[in-house]
């Protein structure tokens, strides 16, 4: 009897040892996992900004192939007086000038913005053009956007014989003050009544000129400023890198049913005078739309 009560205390002494070391090993192999690896930070090339560009070396290197060692200055001058503002623009302006500032590190002395009757005039913007042009080179990139009256741009070429002015002979005289301007691309879009009709004299200029018609706010929106647009325009008509190329804008004014058919109602083919005409709204006579990013905005929904 006292045997079996041996062999039972014996056997209980076991299993808890087995018990206690089965516990024991399990508590060490849980401290033993390693805690999950934190997800990985941006290379230092990725926040690494070389030439002070305001475009990272990984972006101008992956993406616009442009040399992370040579700035690509970018310029932007905004000539917009709508003097009654019935569609509301002024407000817009205010938004691209912080969207040019704050989100793609445009030095605020690079924007020049003659928004209203006293500082949109045709002295004022030939002085922009004169500035930008003092200060650009080969390498970098300039930003023009018009938008206003017909009758406004009319009038930069008005005298005392023709006090209305004539439309094509001043955006004939814009092309020759934005030929001064030295760049690697000069970007213009224009928005104005006769546009469509009288906007060719600035298609070809002394260094690439990409001029777009009738789309002046819709292109700041696809270059980030509305991420909504930019979306679209890098995944339905670009190549889905998650930047937006010039290029890609062009694509989808011209050919997404919301901006495509605007003039529908005035032209049989449903698109502007330009476009019924054979057109695009994007003139690239270079044929480097693709190739030329103005900022280095990524679509959040493809960030990696």
């Amino acid at each position: 009897m006292k045997r079996v009560k041996v062999i039972q205390i014996f056997s209980i002494v076991i299993v808890c040892s087995v018990l206690i070391l089965a516990s024991g090993g399990y508590v060490r192999s849980k401290i033993s996992v390693p805690s999950p690896t934190p997800p990985p930070t941006p290379t230092p090339q990725a926040l690494l900004d070389s030439d002070g560009d305001g475009m990272s070396d990984w972006f101008e290197t992956n993406i616009a192939h442009y040399n992370p060692s040579i700035p690509n200055d970018r310029y932007i001058i905004i000539f917009d007086w709508i003097d009654t503002d019935p569609y509301g623009f002024v407000e817009p302006i205010k938004k691209q000038y912080d969207f040019f500032v704050q989100a793609e590190k445009i030095p605020p002395e690079n924007i020049i913005q003659l928004t209203n009757g006293e500082t949109a005039t045709a002295v004022n913007f030939k002085n922009a053009v004169e500035q930008v042009a003092a200060k650009a080179d080969e390498n970098d990139l300039v930003f023009i956007q018009i938008s206003t009256h017909g009758y406004t741009l009319a009038s930069f070429t008005a005298d005392k014989d023709h006090p209305s002015g004539n439309l094509l002979e001043s955006y004939q005289m814009l092309s020759q003050w934005i030929n001064k301007i030295n760049a690697k691309a000069v970007i213009i879009t224009v928005i104005s009544c006769g546009s469509e009709q009288f906007d060719y004299p600035l298609f070809n200029g002394s260094y690439p000129r990409i001029v777009y018609t009738s789309s002046a706010g819709e292109f700041i929106g696809a270059l980030g400023e509305y991420p909504e647009y930019a979306e679209i325009v890098d995944t339905k008509y670009g190549n889905g890198d998650g930047y937006i190329s010039v290029g890609e804008i062009g694509n989808w004014i011209d050919n997404d049913p919301k901006w495509g058919p605007d003039w529908g109602e005035l032209h049989e083919k449903g698109r502007s005078f330009v476009e019924a005409e054979g057109y695009s709204k994007m003139s690239d006579t270079s044929s480097i739309a693709s190739k030329i990013y103005l900022t280095d905005y990524k679509n959040p929904k493809l960030a990696n």
